[in-house]
């Protein structure tokens, strides 16, 4: 996939390590940032897709961890 055929992203997070039930679709494929607001205090583990307009789906990026306060 070429930066050009990027569609959006996922954005996938969870409390625990390679378990991330909840997922934020961003359906701009030249979008640098995003937030995720209104979680509850704690460790997150996240990891992130790329999707085409075809629906195929990049593997997860490496996993980075953020805490909510």
């Amino acid at each position: 996939m070429t930066l050009t055929e990027i569609e959006g992203y996922r954005v996938y997070y969870g409390c625990i390590p390679s378990n991330y039930p909840n997922i934020v679709d961003i359906k701009n494929g030249t979008a640098n940032a995003a937030t995720v607001s209104s979680v509850p205090v704690g460790d997150y583990y996240i990891v992130m897709t790329t999707y085409d307009s075809k629906g195929l789906e990049s593997t997860q990026s490496g996993v980075v961890s953020k805490q909510a306060l």
